[in-house]
């Protein structure tokens, strides 16, 4: 029962989780998908807002993104920062009716 309790706690507590199971269609494996760090982050940050959470700074933000099993990669001519394995979520959010 402890330790049930201590993982719904922790899954309340990682709003990087929420957010990307929320908003984002996520595959480490797919290095084809691919978005902007700028776009993830203004995503976020959002939903922070919209949720009532405060966003974590962007050090903490790249270590969970980097946990998920997300990779940094740049792409492009102008060699654009993202993450490789991660899109926002199209159509109907996950999570949200």
């Amino acid at each position: 029962v402890v330790t049930r309790a201590t993982e719904q706690y922790r899954r309340g507590q990682d709003v990087i989780g929420q957010w990307l199971e929320e908003r984002c269609e996520v595959d480490p494996n797919d290095v084809e998908m691919w978005t902007a760090s700028a776009v993830l982050r203004q995503s976020y940050e959002g939903w922070c807002h919209n949720n009532g959470h405060t966003p974590v700074d962007g050090g903490q933000f790249t270590e969970r993104l980097t946990q998920a099993g997300l990779r940094t990669r740049k792409r492009g001519k102008n060699r654009t920062r993202g993450w490789s394995g991660v899109a926002l979520a199209t159509g109907r959010l996950r999570g949200l009716s």
